[in-house]
């Protein structure tokens, strides 16, 4: 995976979730679940397989009753019949944005070894800072600022470890 925003060139911002603890409990409560999105979109899909199958046995026009189906609502139908109960996931991964007066900040909460990770995807705030391990390639650590390092995404003032005061700078400004 390339750890930089494909339009802009500019390294993702990584940040132990552990770090920002009323950060992560935003993304939770208010953002979207990938994991959940991904579960969603394969139910539809075994359902349509299934329905196909089932016209298919007892008609010759599977394909024309199969296409005026809308699956995604058949889908949501059965979640909201008490199906979406039967959906479990470890590790969630949450996509996560917010307007500050200065622009869209786009996050992404996921895993790495059992410990949460917030990517920032996309900010009007930018860091220097130390290059990630090679587990996240390319992507600049926000947990070791350095004013040397590598210019990376970051969280907006405000919402970074007091410990990070002055470091996040407005792109703008640049």
């Amino acid at each position: 995976m390339p750890n930089y925003n494909p339009t802009t060139g500019i390294p993702y911002g990584v940040i132990s979730g552990n770090n920002l603890p009323e950060l992560l409990d935003d993304i939770s409560r208010n953002g979207d679940s990938l994991s959940y999105a991904a579960w969603k979109q394969e139910l539809e899909e075994k359902i349509k397989g299934a329905i196909v199958g089932a016209i298919d046995d007892f008609t010759c026009n599977a394909k024309t009753i199969a296409d005026s189906l809308d699956y995604g609502e058949i889908v949501d139908s059965l979640l909201d019949g008490g199906l979406a109960e039967d959906y479990q996931q470890e590790e969630e991964e949450f996509e996560y944005s917010y307007n500050t007066p200065q622009g869209k900040v786009s996050l992404l909460q996921g895993w790495l070894g059992g410990a949460p990770l917030v990517w920032v995807l996309d900010s009007p705030y930018y860091a220097n800072c130390k290059g990630c391990s090679p587990c996240v390639p390319g992507a600049g650590d926000l947990d070791n600022p350095c004013e040397n390092g590598l210019e990376c995404y970051c969280l907006p003032p405000d919402d970074m470890p007091e410990e990070w005061a002055g470091q996040a700078r407005l792109i703008a400004d640049k």
